[in-house]
């Protein structure tokens, strides 16, 4: 297969992602509960500006990827991979920043591991978007 420049685009800033939130996955929220309580909502609040900053714009070139090649051509694999995009969208602020919101307050387990669990989800869709840009 022959890559466009904006599906070397979409596959740069999927493997950018994919590899962002296993770091998060395995590396920063397992050393959420390690933090000292107190420090916890300064910690979080500075975290979350970073991250933001980390990930949101690549966040943005991917979904502009997604319906940039959604307008040009209309096949399964730009569709699926769009529906991905969006699920991604979805899961990411409807689901995952409000429990960001409540661990800031309070960081539970149950929380962190509604996150920890949220967030894998998330990176297993990056996966599967990954693999059909791939192999289609």
């Amino acid at each position: 297969m022959e890559y466009t420049f904006i599906d070397l685009i979409d596959l740069i800033s999927n493997s950018y992602l994919i590899a962002v939130s296993l770091l998060v996955q395995f590396v920063v929220y397992p050393t959420f509960i390690e933090i000292d309580k107190k420090r916890f909502k300064i910690y979080h609040t500075t975290y979350s500006k970073k991250v933001f900053y980390i990930i949101g714009p690549v966040m943005v070139f991917e979904i502009c990827c997604s319906v940039i090649k959604n307008i040009l051509i209309i096949d399964l694999v730009n569709i699926i991979t769009g529906i991905i995009v969006v699920c991604i969208w979805i899961l990411t602020f409807a689901f995952i920043v409000p429990i960001h919101n409540k661990i800031k307050v309070d960081l539970s387990k149950k929380n962190l591991f509604h996150l920890t669990k949220l967030n894998l989800f998330r990176s297993i869709l990056w996966v599967i978007k990954f693999c059909f840009l791939l192999i289609y």
